[in-house]
């Protein structure tokens, strides 16, 4: 399951991305949050006591409170950065080429090599479809990534190596069954595989026997 944070004046915006978060993402329903304010934002992002949002979607001009004119906002941006830089922030903007839109770009995000952030004009008509690709490619392969640490270990240097070696399964007390865990794991590989990273793919195939079938991905042990 994946925790959104959506923030969008436009109410057409704001809907089709509620609906399309929940469509793509059936498993986040119920945690997918939202906000038409700047106020409203700050406020989910502090009262929020559990797991933090995987993914903040934010457009730049929003305004501070009900009844006041779109301008651009910072502050949202720097409050989600401080509360955790593993989380994905997408920049949704009908202004992409604006000289403010590209500062905040350039000082927040290009400048801090450690954000994971990426920029969605609303212009573009297919801004939905890139931007469930992103989405996709950021989360699965970030959670199979961890998967695989729990699951199988650290094979990375094994694939920096070249090497294939056949994966040593890792146990841990109440678990549940280390089999059953990695049957998981070659499941959701073999489900999302065509949104992995190029890197994650290296290590899988580092680790595991990818055979290209008609019908998709098997992976199985080596």
């Amino acid at each position: 399951m994946y925790r959104f944070l959506i923030v969008e004046d436009v109410g057409l915006t704001f809907k089709q991305l509620r609906s399309l978060i929940v469509e793509e993402f059936p498993e986040s329903l119920g945690l997918v949050d939202v906000a038409t304010t700047v106020a409203e934002a700050a406020d989910l992002i502090d009262r929020i006591d559990e797991s933090f949002y995987d993914v903040v979607i934010l457009d730049l001009r929003l305004p501070s409170r009900k009844g006041e004119n779109p301008e651009i906002d910072e502050s949202l941006c720097r409050k989600v950065r401080a509360r955790s830089q593993s989380t994905l922030v997408v920049h949704i903007t009908a202004y992409p080429e604006d000289e403010l839109v590209q500062d905040h770009l350039r000082r927040v995000h290009t400048e801090q090599p450690s954000s994971n952030s990426l920029v969605i004009p609303k212009r573009d008509p297919l801004w939905a479809t890139k931007l469930v690709a992103k989405l996709k490619t950021y989360l699965h392969t970030n959670r199979i990534w961890r998967l695989m640490d729990e699951v199988v270990g650290d094979s990375r240097a094994a694939v920096n190596s070249g090497a294939r070696a056949r994966p040593r399964l890792k146990t841990s007390p109440g678990r549940g069954d280390t089999t059953h865990h990695l049957a998981f794991l070659c499941r959701e590989i073999e489900s999302h595989w065509r949104y992995l990273e190029d890197g994650l793919k290296q290590r899988i195939q580092g680790t595991f026997n990818v055979e290209t079938r008609s019908e998709g991905i098997r992976v199985s042990l080596l």
